[in-house]
This record gives C-alpha cells, structure tokens and sequence, in this order.
C-alpha cells in the first residue's frame, strides 16, 4: 500500500505541475490524470475521486487523438467500469458511446 500511496502523491503533484504549465487538453496532464484514475480506482471508497480524472484524462485523449483512439478507449472503459461500480444511471449511454467507438476503429484498421 505504500508504493502505491506514494505513486499516487507523485502522480497528484505530476498533474497540478502539468495542468498549471500546460492546461488540462496537454498529453502530459491527461497521461498523469489517467494514472491517478487507476490507483484511485482500486482503492476503497475513491471512486468519486478516480471518475473525475478519468473525465479529464478522456476529454483530453479525445481531443488529442479523436474518439476511435486506444488512449481514448482505454480511458472511456475505465469510465465506464467506475460508473457501473458507482451505479450511476448513465451506464447504457456510456457504454453505447464506447461501443460505437470500437466499432469506429475497427473499420478504419480494416481499410
């Protein structure tokens, strides 16, 4: 528990440098707001905290390399995955969003 405390603090301090030097649409912030989403997420009771830099980590991945990106999928499944836990009532719009954006990729990487 302690490594991951400490990967936690890092990658909070990380982000704060990155959002007030680059912005919140900045790679560096989305890729440090990701990281905190994933520790949080396995805590118990962080799930709150987890979801909202997820939202952050995604809209950034989205406008960075679209919708049907692995970054942006990546992060819109950990979205999803906290909102199902969080039994919030967005679960089948989310995961629709998320399936469209497969479906998405996957026509582009068979051309």
């Amino acid at each position: 528990m302690k490594n991951k405390d400490e990967s936690l603090q890092h990658f909070e301090e990380a982000y704060l440098i990155y959002e007030s030097y680059f912005g919140l649409s900045a790679l560096p912030t989305a890729n440090a707001a990701m990281q905190i989403a994933t520790i949080l997420e396995e805590q118990q009771g962080k799930l709150n905290d987890a979801y909202k830099y997820v939202q952050t980590a995604t809209a950034a991945y989205r406008d960075i390399y679209g919708d049907d990106s692995e970054h942006t999928i990546l992060a819109q499944f950990l979205s999803l995955s906290i909102i199902y836990a969080l039994k919030q009532p967005n679960v089948k719009v989310e995961c629709e969003k998320l399936f469209d954006h497969l479906m998405k990729r996957d026509k582009q990487l068979e051309l």
